[in-house]
């Protein structure tokens, strides 16, 4: 039985879907290869198309050659505006040549080029010829309205036509990583381009030269505004500086103010001073303390510079020697020694005597060394109070004096890059030249066969890649076994080929046409592979047949016209040709299909009274089979319709034939239109749904099979209709392949 579809949009608790077996690389190899060749005739079309429209295309373009001329800017050259030879050349960085770049594709040099060729004024420059196609289009547009000659417009547009036209044509491209700028013009002119890309590099060059010679005689005369006021102002700070000195009685000698020099004199004069008054006192205080103490020792011969007591001092010390020698040879109290002590203390005396002389000599001394420093004292206070105020002047002179300095270095530095300016002026050096003059060119530059052909290739294959895409998207229906069991989880009955009717009552069976009607076709062609597949529906629908009473098979599809009717009456024909007692009952009242073919057709039914029809139905027997038939006329199809009796008259039917037939085989309408098999569901027991291959969507079979849980609980399987089972080996159905080879044709009898 059919289980419940697992995209269901009515089931909620249905079980989450199986994830797709990994395929290896080989199936995937494979499964492209069968999705091209599914569609191979749209891929041959579309590539086929795609390459003529390329070929046309390259055939009829106009044919234009490219010129191009080489120029190197020379990065060792520096620029007028740079302030050091480094300066210049590092000036030429990417960023700089990329803004050649741009230069060379402005407007501005567009329109030198234009004036110096005076291309605004030549026809044959602003009339290009046009394309197949192009022309085309023209005439087109011509007819809607007329176009203007643009040799009528003035002057200022022709130029600006001109513009556009030469920067169309222009490429500008810097080689590799170098200083090298290739200048590419294309025209379909091969002189014109050439012409055209020497202008481009002259113009280029020119406009190089008058920018710098713009630029120095703009900064020449900057600079000598500048210098004006510069050295306007240098005159009136040395100005200040002068009166200044004047007003405040400022005088320098030396690089220093006077009354500086002067307090540094007597700076000087008081340490000396100083030093000679500590000298004298010294001196005193040690002749004085001499003199206090009375000491004759020998350190006293370093304190006194005196001739009269240094010659005392060496009588006293030969005196003393003298009586130190008597003392020792002769008696105390003898004559000479008190002669020599006599003789010692007399020069004592007298030294002492000559030294008090010289004690007043030295406070003489240390007086006048004292007025002299404490006159030099007074005199330093004097000054710094005086050069107090001069300080306070000479900071506001230091301030003036650096404002004036500051102006001069400026005045010079200003003075000296203007002479090197005005130098530079009268001759520019430009910073670019040409390597390599442009020729004209032999061969065009496009249409590109070589690369157009590649180019169509590849887009023709991209194209029909897309084509097999786009298609593939749009596969919606169910084509193989394995996608009706992984996706429905139910199992494919058959496969049925596709049995078309034709005019003349003529049907297409694997391209061959056949006489008769598909209706009965397992009758007339009971070895056929439709008949094979009749066979499998009544082998399926009979596996759970019940006992003691009839076994109603209903047979419905999803949408109209997916040959459910066909079906209904090739398996009935079938169960009734192999001797079981069968019913067919037409039970699509709106759309009658069996009713009409038995109706259609005489002999194909030889009316009879079976005795369960209603009034008004028709009934009979099929005379090669033995089926009986009841359906409503194809007279009363619009009244059937409306009053809809009979679907109602169905349950009546059964009831009455379930004693008589032990099939009973009902075509029931499309289950997406009506609801008849829904409400018989209940007298059915087993449902065939036929499925349209590969055309009815798989999402409507989904939300229907989902949304009756009453007719899915008796599907026995699926019959997949109206096949190409010579393709069926593209959708990688390899079994169900198999069975429709070669090989396996011969178990088949062809359709004669």
């Amino acid at each position: 039985m059919l289980t419940t579809p697992r995209l269901s949009t009515t089931s909620t608790d249905a079980p989450p879907p199986r994830p797709l077996p990994r395929l290896s690389p080989q199936h995937g190899i494979g499964e492209l290869v069968r999705r091209a060749r599914r569609h191979w005739l749209a891929m041959v079309l579309v590539f086929s198309g795609t390459m003529a429209l390329g070929v046309a295309l390259t055939l009829q373009s106009v044919p234009r050659y490219t010129a191009s001329v080489a120029v190197m800017i020379d990065a060792r050259k520096v620029g007028l505006t740079a302030l050091s030879a480094l300066e210049g050349s590092l000036a030429f960085d990417t960023g700089a040549v990329d803004s050649q770049v741009q230069l060379l594709q402005s407007d501005a040099i567009a329109d030198g080029v234009g004036r110096r060729l005076d291309l605004h004024n030549q026809t044959t420059f602003l009339n290009e010829p046009k394309s197949l196609v192009g022309r085309a289009v023209a005439k087109l547009a011509s007819m809607i309205e007329p176009p203007d000659r643009i040799e009528d417009y003035p002057d200022s547009v022709r130029r600006e036509y001109v513009v556009r036209l030469l920067q169309l044509g222009l490429s500008v491209r810097r080689v590799g990583r170098t200083y090298v700028l290739a200048i590419e013009f294309t025209h379909h002119d091969p002189a014109t381009a050439s012409l055209v890309a020497n202008a481009y590099a002259d113009v280029y060059l020119t406009d190089q030269l008058e920018s710098k010679f713009d630029a120095a005689r703009r900064a020449s005369a900057w600079m000598d505004e500048r210098l004006r006021d510069i050295r306007t102002k240098a005159i009136a700070a040395d100005d200040a500086v002068q009166r200044y000195r004047a007003e405040n009685n400022l005088t320098f000698a030396s690089g220093q103010l006077v009354s500086e020099r002067a307090l540094t004199d007597i700076n000087v004069q008081l340490s000396s001073a100083r030093g000679a008054l500590a000298d004298a006192e010294a001196r005193y205080a040690r002749l004085q303390k001499l003199v206090s103490e009375r000491q004759l020792s020998g350190a006293m011969s370093g304190e006194l510079d005196s001739s009269v007591v240094a010659d005392l001092r060496s009588r006293f010390l030969a005196a003393q020697k003298r009586l130190s020698e008597l003392e020792q040879r002769l008696a105390p109290g003898h004559d000479q020694i008190a002669l020599a002590r006599d003789q010692v203390t007399q020069y004592e005396k007298l030294i002492f005597s000559e030294l008090k002389r010289s004690l007043e000599a030295y406070r003489s001394d240390v007086e006048i060394s004292r007025d002299r420093v404490q006159r030099l004292e007074r005199e330093s206070a004097l000054q710094v109070a005086g050069n107090a105020d001069d300080g306070k002047a000479l900071a506001k002179l230091n301030s003036l004096m650096q404002e004036a300095s500051t102006y001069n270095a400026l005045y010079a530095s200003f003075l000296q890059r203007y002479q090197e300016t005005a130098e530079q002026e009268t001759f520019p050096v430009g910073d670019a030249r040409i390597i390599s003059p442009a020729t004209t060119p032999i061969r065009p530059s496009s249409p590109n066969i070589p690369r157009a052909g590649v180019i169509t290739i590849v887009l023709a294959s991209l194209l029909a890649g897309a084509t097999v895409v786009l298609l593939e998207f749009r596969e919606r229906g169910y084509r193989t076994r394995e996608q009706i069991q992984d996706d429905l989880g139910t199992a494919l009955i058959a496969y049925l080929p596709d049995v078309a009717s034709g005019r003349g009552g003529r049907r297409r069976i694997f391209g061959l046409k056949a006489a008769g009607s598909p209706m009965n076709l397992t009758v007339e062609q009971p070895l056929s592979r439709f008949a094979e597949g009749i066979r499998a529906i009544q082998i399926t629908a009979e596996r759970n047949r019940p006992t003691g009473r009839a076994h109603v098979i209903g047979v419905v599809s999803i949408l109209a016209g997916e040959g459910k009717s066909t079906v209904s009456k090739n398996v009935a024909s079938h169960m009734a040709r192999i001797g079981k007692p069968t019913l067919l009952i037409d039970a699509d009242a709106r759309h009658p299909t069996l009713t009409r073919f038995f109706t259609d057709h005489p002999g194909a039914l030889d009316p009879a009274d079976l005795g369960i029809q209603p009034a008004g139905f028709l009934a009979g027997v099929e005379p090669t089979t033995g089926l009986a038939f009841v359906g409503r006329p194809a007279a009363d199809d619009d009244a059937a319709g409306r009053q809809g009796d009979g679907p109602s008259a169905l349950p009546d039917i059964v009831a009455r034939a379930g004693n008589r037939y032990g099939t009973i085989v009902v075509d029931f309408p499309p289950l997406a239109l009506l609801h008849d098999a829904v409400e018989h569901a209940g007298l059915v027991d087993v449902f065939v749904i036929v499925v349209e291959w590969g055309m009815t969507p798989r999402r409507v079979i989904r939300e229907i099979l989902g949304a009756y849980p009453e007719i899915t609980a008796k599907v026995e399987g699926i019959v997949l209709n109206k096949c190409a089972l010579q393709s069926l080996s593209l959708y990688g159905s390899d079994a169900s392949a198999y069975s429709y080879t070669k090989e396996a044709a011969r178990y088949y009898k062809p359709i004669a």
